[in-house]
């Protein structure tokens, strides 16, 4: 929010005052990395900061003054309260949103949702206040940890306030939240620096030393950044006041972290307004930017106004920021900044004066200058540095300021900046004119002038489309008398309910077209562009265990996607190739679950035509009952955590192309081998997402001995073969991790392989990344290298045997960073470029792979310095990848093993919160089992070995 700002600078007996006035409209920032002055200095807790302690602990005591809402404890304990309940208090809220969605027309919805997909948002915004959730937690246990408050007390308050009635504070809860982006981000870094400077300036100009250090204050600090920043000059003995028990239960939490960008939350998901795209208003934050040492600045908590009743003349400096105006009395405060000051002390004031509910008085600038006068102040001149001068006949200034500001956000409050304006005489700029081109529709919708009359021709050219009947349409929706679109060969609603779509022979000439335009081709009406893209992106996600409906009625939760007309006819592909194996709605609703669910969360490509799952498998499933029914299996194995009913008709299907996969191998043709292959690679990959069986271990080994059989040469010729080479490939690799030996299509199991070659390994595809892996293939090769030289562990019996497997892991190691060499030469001569989510993928597989050769050949160890550096450039690449990314299936592998690795809390935390929005986003089996596996590793703590955990307790885990 822009507010209005003015910078005082004022000096007891001898003072100056300076002043910050209004800010314009925000311009657009950009989010970048900085690093921050903040001098980090260990040391052993000061004799000031145990008094401190003391007394506020002493404050805190239920005895100390009457017991009531104002009372230290009563305020600490409603903010924990606050804390608590903080996803309750936001899902009430989100379910408010959905209440308001369904008062909207059924048709409208069903098109937004075909559009924007608006249930999935909500959805998702649910998952995120569960991610937030866990930082609200963190700050309620380290605030009881701090202020000795125990659990019973705590769940006591929370009773008694809840039995009569008593609510959290939602909005405090959000604001300190949100302090974390504005105080301790590097998203704040641009607001702090419009604010800071001039303070920092302003104190950096008085004489000090270490010897005689000022003794600064700085009330209202929030969750204390300022302070720290003032700490970080040196010479300075920085107290820090605050009052709210929201921003100190806050700052006691920043003060607990111990490594940087250790934590992430969703600070803009609980207001909708202002954001340009939902990947905005979803977007994380990490924090903190910089660790921040307590020890460094002293916080005494409570009511400026009274809890330094106490003290006279004990501060050289006094710095507010953002506060005189949080004043029911600004005289007492005018007056309490006097008293502390010792005589010829400054006080330098940056803030607004937008008053809060019920001030006993609201001052203007000009009153504030009188009365500072009146009680002791006098000011001093400064430079224009800090803005242009402001009230006439004093040195006070004014420069643009935001605070609290969203960087990405469309709109910025400006109301009292416009009230200053008006008393600086300042001349404004019009405000910019919305116009926006809706797509599809083919007009501009834009804000009139006023006093200017529209211009006629522009408006007759953009105006909106009439509606008009035309008899092309396919005949299919003819039958069912709906309104035809026209796309040909398949129109948007045969698409949308996966309908044959059939058309009348082509006349001679198209309706459409006109005889007065022969040179001009007939094309789509604007619309179609629209309708064409909505192929697959039609339906609501039903798999979200977040919409009720499904959880109560599977059945109804399909009611935006499978219609009676669905149901009753044949089930096509996207392409429009029919599907005759499906035999009743319970394989109708699996096949359309696996065309709009399932199929998507396999690839990690966004692209539907490049999705192997979709253009390879559904024309072989529409010609073969075996794939077919493989395919319906994979469905409910996907589904039956939402659908749990679904589960046994499906596993009789998949019972079935099992018993029909003997038969085909009984057929010596080269297109039963991969039917046969492509049917048994899927079965793998049933098993695999149910994360306990240790049946796709036999799967995969006949998958691997027919590929043999039919040989890779053969196979690379049609897109069936490559699609069974590409995921055994993937499947194989991955499973490496879990059995410890080689690639089953290896040829030895020799480690004179791995010295073999001294270039990188030549994986199957070429490209820099692949639809069913999701990042560059031949990662997957050093994956087998690695887990080969595993199998060579036990045999390390002398110091020979040990030279030699060393040897071996530093060829793997060179091998790596060679290909790393020819990865960034390809990608920066823009030759083979992946998008940036892939190469995020690719270079958090590719520090796994590094972290599992360093623990093969060193060992287990989390404090190892290797171990930091791959834990570090994973989590950063993982973080980096937004949530829902079709490459996020990618991340499994390297987030347990540095999740296994990592001893801080707040890394866990971050690796936990990203596999349960996983096991919503994907939806599979196996995901919860590897987050289970991590807990139990973390659980023991000890050997950190996170390969005997998955050995010995979840034999069936493979991180695909």
């Amino acid at each position: 929010m822009r507010v209005m700002l003015w910078l005082l600078c004022l000096v007891a007996a001898s003072a100056s005052l300076w002043g910050f006035a209004p800010l314009a409209p925000e311009a657009e920032s950009i989010t970048q990395v900085f690093v921050s002055n903040i001098t980090i200095v260990e040391s052993a807790e000061s004799a000031r900061h145990a008094d401190e302690y003391a007394r506020l602990q002493q404050r805190l005591q239920r005895s100390t003054g009457s017991w009531g809402t104002s009372h230290p404890r009563h305020r600490l304990l409603t903010a924990l309260h606050g804390f608590h309940r903080y996803k309750e208090r936001n899902l009430v809220e989100v379910k408010r949103w959905r209440d308001w969605y369904k008062q909207i027309p059924k048709r409208q919805r069903s098109m937004v949702e075909s559009t924007v997909h608006y249930t999935r948002k909500l959805n998702t915004v649910e998952h995120l206040f569960e991610a937030n959730e866990r930082v609200a937690h963190a700050i309620v246990e380290n605030g009881m940890r701090f202020y000795n408050v125990s659990q019973a007390e705590l769940d006591g308050f929370i009773q008694e306030t809840e039995r009569d009635g008593g609510t959290t504070d939602r909005t405090s809860v959000s604001q300190a939240m949100k302090h974390f982006v504005r105080d301790w981000s590097d998203e704040g870094y641009d607001e702090r620096q419009e604010a800071f400077p001039c303070v920092i300036d302003a104190l950096a100009s008085i004489s000090r030393s270490e010897e005689q250090p000022l003794q600064v204050l700085v009330p209202g600090a929030g969750i204390g950044r300022l302070a720290h920043e003032i700490a970080g000059l040196g010479g300075m003995e920085v107290t820090m006041n605050e009052w709210s028990a929201y921003m100190n239960l806050a700052y006691r939490y920043i003060s607990s972290l111990s490594v940087p960008h250790s934590m992430a939350f969703h600070p803009y998901i609980d207001w909708w307004s202002h954001h340009a795209t939902t990947a905005d208003l979803q977007r994380p934050v990490s924090f903190p930017d910089q660790v921040a040492n307590p020890l460094s600045v002293l916080s005494v908590e409570g009511d400026f106004a009274t809890v330094f009743s106490d003290n006279t003349e004990q501060y050289d400096v006094i710095v507010t920021l953002f506060f005189i105006d949080t004043a029911r009395n600004l005289v007492s405060y005018l007056e309490t900044i006097h008293r502390l000051l010792k005589p010829g002390g400054t006080w330098i004031n940056l803030g607004p004066l937008l008053y809060g509910s019920a001030p006993f008085l609201q001052l203007s600038l000009d009153e504030i200058v009188a009365l500072s006068e009146r009680i002791g102040f006098t000011f001093d001149e400064t430079d224009a540095s800090c803005g242009g001068l402001t009230l006439a006949g004093h040195p006070v200034r004014g420069k643009e300021v935001a605070y609290a500001r969203n960087g990405r956000g469309l709109m910025s409050l400006v109301e009292s900046a416009l009230a200053a304006l008006r008393l600086n005489n300042a001349v404004t700029g019009a405000s910019p004119v919305l116009a926006a081109l809706i797509p599809g529709l083919g007009h501009v919708c834009e804000v009139q002038q006023p006093g200017k009359k529209a211009d006629l021709a522009k408006s007759l050219g953009h105006r909106r489309p009439r509606a008009s009947r035309s008899r092309g349409g396919c005949l299919s929706c003819k039958a069912r008398k709906k309104k035809c679109d026209e796309v040909r060969p398949r129109c948007s609603d045969c698409r949308r309910l996966n309908l044959p779509c059939r058309w009348k022979p082509s006349s001679p000439a198209s309706p459409d077209c006109t005889a007065s335009a022969p040179s001009h081709t007939c094309t789509a009406s604007p619309r179609s562009e629209t309708s064409n893209s909505l192929t697959l992106a039609s339906v609501t996600d039903p798999t979200s265990p977040s919409d009720t409906a499904s959880l109560d009625d599977p059945i109804g939760s399909l009611s935006t996607w499978l219609t009676p007309e669905a149901i009753g006819a044949p089930v096509a592909s996207p392409g429009g190739v029919s599907n005759p194996y499906l035999h009743n709605d319970e394989d109708r609703s699996l096949f359309n679950h696996y065309l709009h669910i399932v199929a998507r969360a396999l690839s990690r490509s966004g692209d539907p035509d490049s999705n192997p799952f979709l253009v390879t498998l559904l024309p072989m499933a529409a010609a073969s009952d075996t794939i077919t029914s493989v395919i319906l299996g994979l469905s409910g194995c996907h589904w039956k955590r939402v659908y749990p009913t679904i589960w046994n008709h499906a596993l009789a299907r998949q019972g079935r192309a099992l018993a029909q996969v003997s038969q085909l191998l009984s057929r010596p043709n080269a297109q039963a081998t991969l039917e046969a292959c492509a049917t048994i690679l899927l079965l793998c990959l049933t098993e695999l997402f149910d994360g306990t069986s240790r049946v796709w271990k036999w799967h995969l080994k006949a998958a691997g001995a027919l590929l043999t059989s039919a040989g890779v040469e053969t196979l690379e010729t049609t897109p069936e073969g490559r699609f069974c080479l590409h995921l055994f490939h993937y499947l194989d690799s991955m499973s490496t991790i879990s059995r410890c030996k080689p690639p089953l299509l290896h040829d030895s199991d020799s480690l004179a392989d791995l010295t073999a070659d001294s270039g990188p390994p030549r994986s199957l595809p070429t490209a820099p990344s692949d639809p069913i892996c999701g990042m560059a293939p031949a990662l997957l090769d050093f994956l087998g290298m690695v887990n080969l030289l595993a199998a060579h562990r036990s045999r390390r019996v002398d110091e020979l045997s040990e030279i030699g497997f060393r040897a071996a892991a530093a060829h793997v190691q060179s091998q790596l960073d060679a290909w790393r060499a020819d990865y960034e030469s390809s990608s920066s001569s823009g030759s083979a470029l992946p998008d940036r989510d892939t190469d995020r993928a690719t270079t958090a597989f590719e520090w796994a792979v590094r972290l599992r050769l360093h623990q093969i050949v060193h060992g287990y160890d989390p404090h190892h310095a290797a171990v930091e550096t791959a834990i570090t450039a994973i989590l950063a690449a993982v973080l980096a990848i937004p949530y829902g990314s079709p490459v996020e299936g990618s991340l499994l592998f390297p987030l347990v093993i540095a999740g296994a690795s990592s001893t801080a809390i707040e890394r866990r935390m971050m690796v936990k919160e990203r596999l349960m929005v996983m096991e919503n986003t994907l939806g599979f089996g196996h995901i919860p089992h590897a987050r289970q596996l991590l807990e139990t590793v973390w659980a023991e703590g000890t050997e950190w070995n996170w390969a005997r955990v998955r050995y010995s307790q979840f034999p069936g885990m493979v991180f695909i």
